[in-house]
C-alpha cells in the first residue's frame, strides 16, 4: 500500500488563498455592518425628544401638478437648424434662446442677444391665413403708424400654427416690437388680433425699450384688448353669453369711441364669462356712460356698470345684493375641489397644505392671507366654508393673475375650480 507523502498531504489539504481572502473580507464586512447597525441604533436611542420631533416633522412634497418650463412650451422656430442643437438625440433648439451667446470677438451678437425682445405672439388669427399675409400686414401697419426703426421690411420671420390660430413674428429691432405690441386689438380680415410677449420674455435683462419716435397707432383705429388700471377703467357685468365682442363694443361706443376693451373668457373653452372691462378715449364721458348703461335690461340679463375701482373696493349701491362668488375680479379667490375635511384634522398636515397653497399663489402676486376652514374637533356643527380654500391678495391685479394661472390646475390629483369672492362678505367672516 502506497503511503501519501508529506508533500502530497499538504497539497491535498491546502486552503486556497483566494477563498480564504474572500471569506475573510466577507466576515470583516459583516462585522462592520453589525457595528454600524449598533452605532445607529445607539444614536437613535440617545437622540433628544426635540430631535425626534424634528426628524418626524418633515415637509411633505408639494401636491400641485408639475407645470412645463417656459422652453418646453415655446414653439420651435422653423428657421433654426435642428442639427445644430442636437446632441446625443436631445434637441436643444428650444433652449437656445436662454443661452448667452459667446462672441468670438469683443463685438456682441446684437441680433441674437435681442431676439427675445424682438419676438411677439399674435393670437386670434383667421384659420386660413398664410405666413406671407401676416408678414405683409405687419410690414404695412408699421409703415403706416411710423413704427419702422431700421430700413427694410420690419418683419424678419413668421412661424404660424394654423391649428391653434396663432403666430410668432420676429422683427428687425426691439423698438419695432415695442411698437407692434401696441397694435393689440387691430383688425385683420375682421378678426381682432391679440398681441402679447412670448412666455420666455424677461423685461428685467435689458433697459426699457420704446417705439420709434413719431409712432402713432391711432392711424389704425385700434381698440386695445389691454385695459390699463386707473380711475377711468370701467367694469360691465351681466352680459348675455351669446353677444359677440363687436356687439358689446357697439353698445358701449354709443357714448363715445373706445380706447380699450377686454371681454373676459374662460381660458379652457374660450367662451364669454359674462363680464368685461373697457376704457373710453375721452374720460369725461365715463359718468354719463355708467349712468345710462347700468341697470339696462338685455333679454333675461341686467347690466351692472360702474368704475372698476368701485368694484374692487367692494362698494355696492344701497339695496343691491351680491352672491358670495362674484363675476367680477376681487382681491379674494375662492378655490374649490382641493381639500377634504379629513385632511385638515391633523395640525401638521393642515400646516403643510396651507404653506403649499401660499407658496404657489405667491408666484403670481403678494398674498396677504390663506384661510382654510377646518372641521370641528368637538360635536359642534362644522364651520361654513368647509372644503374651500380662500386666498387673499394685496391687489386685484395679483388676484387676476392667480385666477388665470390656477384655474384648471391639479392639486392632489384634483382639478382646481377658482372663483372670485365678495370682499365685504370675506372681511365680515361670511364664508
Amino acid at each position: 500500500m502506497q503511503m501519501a507523502t508529506a508533500g502530497n498531504l499538504g497539497d491535498s489539504f491546502r486552503i486556497p488563498k483566494k477563498n480564504f481572502k474572500e471569506n475573510g473580507e466577507e466576515l470583516q464586512e459583516q462585522a462592520s455592518l453589525e457595528n454600524s447597525g449598533r452605532r445607529e441604533k445607539k444614536s437613535h436611542s440617545e437622540a433628544s425628544p426635540k430631535e425626534d420631533r424634528e426628524r418626524k416633522r418633515r415637509r411633505k412634497a408639494s401636491q400641485w401638478d408639475v407645470r412645463k418650463l417656459p422652453w418646453e412650451q415655446t414653439e420651435r422656430d422653423p428657421n433654426v437648424n435642428r442639427s445644430a442643437y442636437s446632441v446625443g438625440g436631445l434637441d436643444f433648439s428650444a433652449l437656445s434662446q436662454y443661452l448667452i451667446p459667446v462672441a468670438p470677438s469683443s463685438q456682441p451678437n446684437t441680433q441674437q442677444a435681442t431676439k427675445h425682445a424682438r419676438r411677439l405672439y399674435v393670437g386670434n388669427l383667421p384659420s386660413d391665413v398664410t405666413e406671407s399675409e401676416v408678414a405683409e400686414f405687419f410690414n404695412s401697419a408699421l409703415y403706416l403708424t411710423k413704427g419702422v426703426d431700421v430700413p427694410g421690411d420690419p418683419v424678419q420671420s413668421v412661424y404660424l400654427n394654423l391649428e391653434k390660430r396663432f403666430a410668432f413674428i420676429e422683427l428687425n429691432s426691439a423698438a419695432e416690437a415695442a411698437a407692434a405690441i401696441q397694435m393689440d386689438g387691430v383688425l385683420f380680415r375682421g378678426m381682432s388680433l391679440r398681441m402679447r410677449r412670448p412666455n420666455d420674455y424677461n423685461p428685467n435683462i435689458h433697459a426699457p425699450v420704446y417705439p420709434p419716435v413719431g409712432f402713432d397707432p391711432s392711424a389704425l383705429g385700434i381698440v386695445s384688448t389691454q385695459v390699463p388700471d386707473g380711475p377711468d377703467k370701467v367694469f360691465i357685468g351681466g352680459i348675455p353669453y351669446n353677444l359677440t365682442e363687436d356687439q358689446i363694443k357697439e353698445i358701449l361706443s354709443s357714448y363715445g369711441p373706445l380706447n380699450a376693451f377686454n371681454l373676459v373668457k374662460d381660458p379652457t373653452t374660450g367662451l364669454s364669462k359674462g363680464y368685461a372691462f373697457f376704457q373710453y378715449k375721452d374720460p369725461s364721458i365715463v359718468d354719463a356712460a355708467v349712468k345710462g348703461l347700468n341697470g339696462m335690461t338685455m333679454g333675461d340679463k341686467t347690466l351692472t356698470v360702474r368704475r372698476a375701482s368701485q368694484v374692487s373696493s367692494g362698494s355696492v349701491e344701497p339695496g343691491q345684493s351680491f352672491s358670495p362668488t362674484v363675476r367680477y375680479p376681487t382681491r379674494i379667490l375662492e378655490l374649490r375641489n382641493m381639500v377634504e375635511p379629513e385632511e385638515l384634522v391633523d395640525d401638521e398636515e393642515y400646516e403643510d397644505i396651507v404653506e403649499d397653497i401660499r407658496e404657489e399663489s405667491a408666484k403670481y402676486g403678494e398674498v396677504t392671507e390663506v384661510k382654510i376652514p377646518r372641521p370641528s374637533k368637538t360635536d359642534e356643527a362644522n364651520p361654513p366654508g368647509l372644503g374651500k380654500v380662500f386666498v387673499s391678495f394685496k391687489t386685484v391685479a395679483d388676484a387676476e393673475k392667480a385666477f388665470a394661472a390656477l384655474t384648471g390646475r391639479r392639486f392632489a390629483g384634483k382639478s382646481v375650480i377658482a372663483n372670485y369672492y365678495d370682499e365685504e362678505r370675506y372681511n365680515n367672516g361670511i364664508l
